[in-house]
């Protein structure tokens, strides 16, 4: 047998991610959202090779690195997110005061 127990799903995602990557707005966004289906595409790659048994149930601990290096690459997400709200946030407040200050 040679995968196929869902039917190649994982070559939909594929498709999918080259689709989103390839549109010309929201250019960032759009590779780190490809780049997610990506990994996703990768990890129902494996399940349905071991589903299929092409894989063995050793193969399931490559899926569990995989999704925690997608773990990884959210909490890296989340983390850039804070930092540029954080620094959005200080810079709002600094004109906030200075506009303040102008009114004494």
């Amino acid at each position: 047998m040679s995968g196929g127990s869902y039917d190649y799903a994982y070559c939909k995602l594929d498709e999918m991610a080259e689709s989103v990557r390839a549109r010309d707005n929201h250019r960032v966004t759009r590779e780190r959202v490809a780049a997610l289906i990506r990994k996703l595409s990768k990890i129902m790659h494996d399940i349905e090779w071991i589903d299929s048994g092409d894989y063995g149930d050793e193969d399931w601990a490559d899926v569990k690195k995989q999704l925690d290096e997608i773990g990884e690459f959210n909490e890296e997400a989340r983390k850039s997110v804070e930092t540029m709200l954080l620094v959005m946030f200080r810079e709002i407040g600094a004109l906030v005061f200075r506009s303040e200050i102008g009114k004494e």
